[in-house]
């Protein structure tokens, strides 16, 4: 069966993630009175939520990140206050793409539909990919709020009943072993690791089997 779908994941795939983002977040502290010195821990522990949590929980929720990222930093978090921080992400970690509008362009013009899955809200990552101008380029953005977690499977079953493919009509790409390749492969999907840093193959992750491994999003031009 031809591939016909190609499925970006969006974190350090098609948008490079800075250390001096996490910055940003000492504004939302200052204003909601907050020490300023947190913005670190709650970087660290936002990442820990999709590390963690979706290890048995597939759907992304707001009160529920509120309610872990509170118990391990032991704080009293208001979910209004980790929506701004969310908002935060959605506008100002999106400086560089990693992928460019001449390979989108390509994959369009040989007929490819593109597609985003991501372990995040889709409204943010939306927003984020908008931001780059990068939008038109892709069909539709879907978070982990909507379909579900990477690596379930059953996430991966909602992404191929929305977009009306068969596995193996589709590939996926990102550059986490555990979520988007072991991910892909559970479901019987071929998938694509981006290892821009050469560390992300050297990761151990259950069920990543089925997969080539590239430095660059512009290798896509010779893949395709």
């Amino acid at each position: 069966m031809k591939i016909k779908n190609i499925i970006f994941d969006v974190d350090n795939t098609i948008v490079k993630n800075e250390e001096e983002d996490k910055l940003e977040y000492k504004k939302v502290l200052k204003k909601y009175g907050y020490d300023e010195s947190l913005y670190n821990d709650i970087y660290r522990s936002i990442g820990n939520y999709d590390c963690d949590f979706t290890r048995e929980n597939i759907y992304y929720n707001l009160k529920d990140m509120t309610d872990f990222v509170n118990k391990e930093l032991d704080t009293d978090f208001q979910v209004e206050f980790m929506e701004e921080i969310i908002e935060v992400i959605g506008s100002k970690f999106c400086r560089e793409a990693l992928v460019t509008k001449e390979t989108l362009e390509y994959l369009i013009n040989k007929g490819y539909n593109l597609y985003v899955f991501s372990n995040f809200y889709s409204r943010i990552q939306k927003e984020r990919i908008k931001n780059l101008s990068l939008d038109k380029y892709f069909i539709r953005v879907f978070g982990s709020d909507e379909i579900g977690a990477k690596p379930f499977k059953e996430a991966f079953d909602n992404l191929l009943k929305e977009i009306g493919a068969t596995k193996d009509e589709c590939i996926m790409i990102g550059d986490d072993k555990r979520t988007d390749i072991s991910g892909a492969n559970r479901v019987g999907m071929k998938a694509i690791l981006l290892d821009i840093d050469g560390t992300r193959d050297l990761k151990q992750a259950e069920d990543a089997k089925d997969y080539i491994v590239i430095k660059d999003l512009k290798e896509l031009e010779n893949i395709f």
